[in-house]
């Protein structure tokens, strides 16, 4: 019989093959959200014919490398924090079984250990997204590539360049996984009931994984996108020196709807992205659980 939950080394390997799906997937609708963020009056269907014309459909993809390059070991930390938060949450817990709410605060401890990881990531991608901009508006790109990328800000600032935004990508990710985990478990076991959810128990269900995990991909975005706007326009805007400065200059140019700028372009893009997040991650559970039990 397989463990009740998998090792934490299962966790991290599934959790990285999922995190490449979710990257390839979801960054198109990643760089249109950022164009909004920064140009609220304009529509996805603009910003797209917009990247398009004037850098090729590759355009869609720009800024993609660096998050590429972590999102193995990035959402190895995911759902390795994940399942490590699980077994926490349901030793000190005193009902046997698992529910919606030890599901969510699993959830929630893990933005502990990954804000530190998707700070700086987001830091460099945004930086790269927002020059994508401006070589659509015809100016000179200011990197030539990531590497470069990565080098003009720790010229600029060093360390602090990195870590600039921190606390807001807390703040988000806290009820952000929360929800995520929460919905996907529950819709799960709701579509596919079983013995066990993101943990290589239970034979595969990809028709119910993708629509669990399309609902979690909505539903994180959903509770937390006024704070993700306001962390994309701090970290890629030097001259906001605090986030209630930043939140008034929202305001300010946009009003209320300015805290929305690209929220459904971001939270419909959640759909494939996060139903292929899931599906990934839950697959090759299974298949790491299946050789294991072979082994032995």
């Amino acid at each position: 019989m397989p463990a009740a939950n998998p090792p934490t080394v299962d966790a991290l390997l599934a959790g990285g093959i999922g995190g490449a799906c979710l990257c390839l997937v979801g960054a198109p609708f990643d760089v249109v959200k950022v164009r909004q963020q920064h140009h609220p009056s304009s529509s996805a269907l603009e910003v797209v014919r917009s990247i398009v014309r004037v850098e090729g459909i590759r355009g869609l993809w720009r800024g993609v490398t660096a998050p590429l390059l972590v999102a193995v070991p990035q959402f190895a930390v995911v759902f390795g924090a994940y399942a490590m938060a699980r077994s926490l949450v349901q030793r000190i817990s005193s009902k046997p079984q698992e529910n919606a709410r030890d599901t969510a605060i699993a959830g929630a401890l893990v933005a502990l250990p990954t804000s530190f990881i998707y700070t700086p990531v987001d830091r460099v991608k945004l930086a790269m997204q927002v020059d994508g901009h401006r070589v659509a508006s015809g100016q000179v790109a200011r990197y030539s590539c990531v590497r470069e990328c990565i080098y003009e800000l720790w010229r600029a600032g060093g360390i602090a360049s990195f870590s600039r935004g921190f606390t807001a990508t807390l703040a988000r990710d806290v009820p952000a996984w929360a929800t995520y985990f929460a919905v996907y478990a529950t819709l799960k076991q709701t579509l596919s009931p079983s013995t066990g959810v993101l943990d290589g128990r239970a034979k595969l269900s990809p028709a119910a994984s993708l629509v669990a995990g399309g609902a979690a991909g909505a539903a994180s975005w959903a509770v937390c996108f006024p704070i993700d706007v306001v962390k994309t326009r701090f970290q890629s805007d030097l001259t906001y020196r605090t986030y209630r400065c930043t939140i008034r200059a929202v305001l300010r140019s946009s009003g209320i709807g300015g805290l929305f700028a690209g929220y459904w372009t971001i939270v419909l893009g959640g759909v494939p992205r996060d139903a292929a997040c899931l599906t990934g991650t839950e697959a090759a559970q299974r298949a790491l659980t299946l050789r294991r039990q072979s082994i032995v």
